[in-house]
Order: C-alpha cells, then sequence, then structure tokens
C-alpha cells in the first residue's frame, strides 16, 4: 500500500481554494486584492507550523505569473541570493524569493536582501514560526508588510480533512476522525502527516492506530521560542482584563525569552 505526501498532494494552486486564513486572504480583504493585481509588496509571514505560509506563498508566484525560488534560511548561501538577483538584474522579470525558517538570517544576510527591497528587483517573501518584530531588523521590516498566520479552527481542519479523504479508499471512524482533528492543535500538516502513516498501516483506521503512532496531542511546548507571539499576546489580553498576576507572569516569560 503506498501513498504520497498528503500534505504536497492536496497543496491548493490558486487563492480562491486556499484554506484559511480569512482575516487576511478573503476576497475583501487588502492582500487579495493585491494579488489579483499582480502587485505584491515584500511580504512576511509568521504563525505556527503547517497554517499555511508557504502554500500562500506558491499560489502568489502562481497567480503573479512569476519566477519562484525557494531558499530555507538554514542553509542559505549569500551567493546563492545574489546569483539569482545577478540573473534578472537587467529584466523585467520579478522573480518572487521566498525564504523560509527566515527567522534564521543573520543581520549580515538580511542587510544583503535590503538593496533588492529597496529597489523592488525581486518580490520577497520570508516564513518565520518566530516573531519577525523580534527577529527580523526594523530595516527590512519598514520596508514589508508583516501577517500573522492563525492555527486553523475545527471547521477548517473539517474542510481540509474532507478534501484529503475524497478520493481515498479508506474506513476511518468518527472517533478516529475528531482525533485526528484535535490531536493536530490547528496544524494542517500534522493532521495530514497522521492520517499519511496511518493509512500506509492500513486502510482501515481507528482510534488505537491513531494513538499508537501519536500518543498526545500536539503543542508548542513550554520552552518553545515558537510560542513567542502567543506570549506578547496573553500578556495584553491580561492586561485589558485586568489581570497583574498573569501579565506580570506572561512579562516575565518574555523577558526571559531574550524580548528586550
Amino acid at each position: 500500500m503506498k501513498m504520497i505526501d498528503l500534505s504536497n498532494k492536496l497543496r491548493p494552486t490558486n487563492i480562491d481554494n486556499f484554506v484559511g486564513q480569512s482575516h487576511i486572504i478573503s476576497k475583501d480583504k487588502a492582500l487579495y486584492k493585491l494579488i489579483k493585481k499582480k502587485d505584491i509588496p515584500h511580504l512576511f509571514f509568521y504563525g505556527k507550523p503547517g497554517t499555511g505560509k508557504t502554500t500562500l506563498a506558491k499560489i502568489i508566484a502562481r497567480e503573479i505569473n512569476t519566477d519562484y525560488f525557494y531558499f530555507n534560511a538554514t542553509s542559505i548561501k549569500v551567493e546563492d541570493l545574489r546569483k539569482v538577483f545577478d540573473k534578472y538584474k537587467n529584466t523585467l522579470i520579478k522573480p518572487l524569493i521566498f525564504i523560509d525558517e527566515v527567522h534564521r538570517l543573520s543581520k549580515n544576510q538580511q542587510e544583503v536582501l535590503l538593496p533588492i527591497m529597496e529597489n523592488y528587483d525581486a518580490i520577497i517573501i520570508g516564513a518565520s514560526t518566530e516573531n519577525p518584530f523580534f527577529t527580523l531588523t526594523s530595516a527590512i521590516r519598514s520596508r514589508s508588510f508583516l501577517y500573522e498566520f492563525k492555527a486553523f479552527t475545527k471547521d477548517e481542519m473539517n474542510k481540509i480533512l474532507d478534501i484529503a479523504l475524497k478520493d481515498i479508499d479508506i474506513n476511518i471512524d468518527e472517533n478516529a476522525l475528531e482525533y485526528l482533528i484535535t490531536s493536530s492543535s490547528g496544524d494542517a500538516r500534522a493532521m495530514l502527516t497522521l492520517l499519511n502513516f496511518s493509512y500506509k498501516v492500513s486502510k482501515d483506521i481507528d482510534l488505537n492506530l491513531l494513538r499508537e503512532l501519536r500518543e498526545n496531542v500536539i503543542g508548542d511546548g513550554v520552552s518553545s521560542s515558537d510560542t513567542h507571539y502567543d506570549l506578547a499576546s496573553a500578556m495584553i489580553k491580561s492586561l485589558r482584563g485586568s489581570d497583574i498576576d498573569a501579565a506580570l507572569y506572561y512579562m516575565s516569560r518574555l523577558i526571559n525569552g531574550g524580548e528586550s
């Protein structure tokens, strides 16, 4: 029994099939209108894993009909970036440069991007699980727009799961369906990965099989730096709610995590 990676197989290829993030990408939103006009600013997407950041970048490249280059900041080399920039230097094409894990860019690497962003020689889109207000320089932020991607809601996860199950010969009970969604904590990639490997074991999927592969619900973990923007949000909400102890707690965790 063989099955390809569902998270890639089911990746939407146009903006109208994109699920979730309606607060930034629904038809009445500015970013949606800019994409349709093929006039894209530099963008940085941040939020939890599996929420569509890379998918939206690929959709934007397809929608505006331009060349797309993928880089991961964990292995990126300045020379590789410069090769792309030089290739398009005297052309009318503005390539889309997508940089994943953008929070791992060094200050020097970020500075290399500045003249490209300033002159709009290429469209720069970055994705991160960490807060760009904390990881990107002010010069980079001033030349771009930042959007937070939120975890998928239960309804959105259901919609993605319905699409995944549509053309698959699979038997799955209600308890298993519920666990697929709830144990993934709004991470569509995690949900599809669990479904993918469960199906490789058996086309009859039940709760016991899922729990064998994933015993616990996926969470951030208290020490994870991915939760940085969540802590800031929690502190603000605590202040609004006049909960002094909670506000001090979240502020202390932010300071401990390196917030200025």
